[in-house]
């Protein structure tokens, strides 16, 4: 019991940083620079908000199966966060630093005891520099003193917040795409929430395309719809634990872009993770499903 504990526990800590890096732009690693700056008139680029400050509410739910030797194996993670975003303009781009007023999280399975953490067991505060296309460079993520505690929120919230845009104008049915290395060092591991539970080694790719859907009037505003669809991989190694791990990743979903005020209104995303996993010479494959909602509230 304690081997599949441990087993657990590590899979899902490494599922959230596949996780992160599955979605727009690559995790915790900066997405590379784009070939262009933005023309000024371009409503798809970020900027200064007005007022500067926009709060949401996050829901990140994700159900994991694994399988070995024909014995199925379940795990939910589930998170939900209200965050108060407030930009400012820095040096290298927009500064953009959030306070979390509310935050529960948990990882339950039928192999162990149901881990739970809130508000008060995060440490650290949610950073990043913001570039005018989305590129992101996280500065920092808020995490729990323990690393395998489930606080998959903040992985990726760094990117579904900030979707890439292309550096000129588009019409509606138009596409653009970015790749991203998706390797991962030790520091970004530990901005994770991955970090400690052996030498970790991580690399992979995700190709991200999203497309120019048109405008739709929400509350009296008008909005602009995006669609997205990523394509990822990533293979994973735990030498302390013999542990590794071969994933694809899949995220499709779609953004609200208010462009007068120039920040997102809505998102919604599903996750799908196929793999698997080998620990100690036992076999799993992994199947995770994994639904992102976020909302601004004011």
């Amino acid at each position: 019991m304690r081997f599949r504990t441990v087993f657990v526990s590590a899979t899902a800590a490494l599922l959230g940083a596949c996780a992160s890096g599955g979605t727009s732009g690559g995790g915790p690693a900066p997405a590379e620079p784009a070939p262009a700056e933005p023309a000024a008139d371009n409503p798809l680029t970020y900027d200064l908000p007005s007022p500067p400050t926009a709060t949401y509410e996050v829901s990140d739910t994700t159900v994991t199966v694994m399988n070995a030797d024909g014995q199925d194996i379940d795990m939910t993670m589930a998170s939900a966060a209200t965050v108060a975003l407030t930009w400012e303009q820095g040096a290298d781009g927009l500064v953009v630093s959030g306070d979390v007023l509310e935050f529960s999280s948990s990882m339950s399975s039928g192999v162990m005891p149901t881990m739970s953490v809130g508000r008060d067991d995060l440490e650290g505060e949610f950073r990043i520099v913001l570039g005018p296309l989305g590129e992101v460079e996280v500065t920092s993520l808020p995490a729990a003193a323990n690393v395998l505690a489930p606080v998959t929120t903040f992985q990726s919230l760094a990117n579904e917040l900030f979707p890439r845009f292309p550096d000129g104008p588009v019409e509606v049915g138009d596409s653009w795409a970015d790749t991203i290395d998706a390797s991962l060092e030790e520091d970004d591991l530990a901005a994770a929430g991955v970090a400690g539970i052996g030498d970790i080694g991580a690399g992979g790719s995700t190709i991200t395309t999203w497309t120019l859907a048109g405008d739709t009037t929400v509350a009296g505003r008008t909005l602009t719809l995006i669609a997205m669809i990523t394509d990822g991989n990533m293979a994973v190694s735990v030498a302390g634990r013999d542990m590794t791990q071969d994933m694809t990743n899949v995220v499709e979903g779609s953004f609200l872009w208010d462009p007068e005020r120039r920040v997102l209104a809505a998102v919604e995303l599903t996750r799908t993770t196929d793999g698997t996993v080998t620990m100690q010479g036992t076999e799993m494959s992994v199947t995770a499903v994994g639904t992102v909602r976020i909302r601004l509230v004011n």
